[in-house]
């Protein structure tokens, strides 16, 4: 039955694959003799019908389920490629009407599946990425290969729309393997499809990422260790403001072929950041001793070992990389195009931080209100 109904999906969207529509023209179908028009309904909604037939690749990430709720509201049909256990995207089924999330098994290694997988959409968004090498992918696996594959196989099925995903800082020249990588992703992406829409995201903050939540860890521990420098510039960006960055980038065809730096509208320090943290889960910004770990007597030591160590579990909190990539200044550059040219208004952290933090903070502090941070 699953079969028959992919198939159908299949033959409906290759129908309209040729139609050009806006998020604002909520569409259904209708046979007007022997053709198959498209024409407006409703006012839209999960339960609609847009017409936009789209790939989200790295869907099951952080940022992914963002993106994908995004696609959904609007009624669009997601197709989710996906590896390991078939349960891994079936909390993203939600986000559609029945039908509407597609998941599907896939390996970006294998081409001629990545092109299957892409070849009835109009649409790519890819969020493939990864902070750590793993048993089974390199950094440069995660952050270069993936970006090459896609882009080639997206140029190849014909697809009209890429967005592709970089970060804050990619450079061929950068310290960081991390940053290296993507900016090779960036330059197989110009190469293979040269109107795709480059972004390149702060750090990302919201519910299950990995950099409030570090802060709000350290909060639970006898000292707060520093493991970043104390004047360190970081601009990080919401979840939500990165989804509408996408969904604004896919509408707006001037877009193509563009690169864009996303970041929230205020720049803190790392120190105030750990403030913060330490001011809504423990009432005060002395509740914890701190110590910058570079500090320490034969800290570069130390820092290798716990690197090392941290590499062995499946999702480290630090990996060396990550620490090189995270010791330096993230914010946006000057005159670069940025969030506001994607007409979006970005929310400073204080908007969310007490809900992000809450599950580090004391019982009785769980009702602070966001007025008193700055304080």
């Amino acid at each position: 039955m699953s079969c028959l109904l992919l198939s159908a999906q299949k033959r409906a969207a290759s129908s309209l694959k040729s139609t050009q529509l806006t998020y604002n023209q909520i569409r259904t179908l209708q046979f007007k003799g022997n053709q198959l028009e498209v024409i407006s309904k409703g006012k839209g909604g999960r339960s609609s019908v847009s017409g936009l037939v789209a790939t989200v690749f790295g869907a099951t990430g952080f940022t992914g389920r963002h993106v994908v709720n995004r696609l959904g509201k609007i009624g669009s049909q997601v197709i989710v490629p996906y590896r390991g256990d078939e349960t891994n995207p079936r909390h993203l089924k939600l986000m559609g009407d029945l039908g509407q999330i597609v998941p599907i098994p896939f390996d970006f290694r294998d081409h001629d599946n990545t092109v299957k997988v892409i070849g009835q959409s109009s649409v790519v968004v890819n969020l493939l990425g990864r902070f750590w090498p793993t048993k089974n992918f390199s950094l440069e696996e995660a952050n270069y290969h993936s970006a090459y594959i896609v882009a080639q196989s997206a140029r190849q099925a014909g697809v009209d729309r890429l967005i592709h995903v970089s970060a804050l800082g990619a450079s061929l020249k950068s310290d960081s393997e991390f940053l290296r990588a993507k900016a090779c992703g960036e330059e197989a992406v110009r190469e293979f499809f040269p109107t795709a829409t480059i972004l390149r995201p702060a750090p990302i903050f919201g519910a299950d990422d990995r950099f409030l939540n570090r802060f709000g860890y350290f909060t639970t521990t006898p000292y707060y260790p520093m493991f970043e420098p104390e004047n360190g510039l970081v601009q990080p960006i919401s979840a939500f403001d990165f989804a509408t960055a996408v969904m604004n980038a896919l509408e707006d065809p001037s877009t193509a072929g563009k690169t864009y730096e996303l970041a929230g509208p205020k720049v803190y320090t790392r120190g105030e950041l750990r403030d913060m943290a330490l001011q809504i889960c423990r009432g005060s910004k002395t509740e914890r001793r701190i110590f910058h770990v570079s500090n320490l007597p034969f800290s570069s030591q130390l820092l290798k070992l716990y690197f090392k160590w941290a590499s062995l579990t499946r999702n480290p909190s630090y990996t060396e990389d990550e620490w090189v990539y995270l010791n330096r200044d993230l914010v946006q550059t000057p005159g670069a195009l940025n969030i506001s040219n994607l007409r979006v208004k970005p929310e400073p952290i204080e908007k969310h931080a007490i809900f992000l933090f809450r599950p580090y903070a004391n019982a009785r502090l769980v009702r602070l209100s966001a007025d008193g941070l700055s304080h």
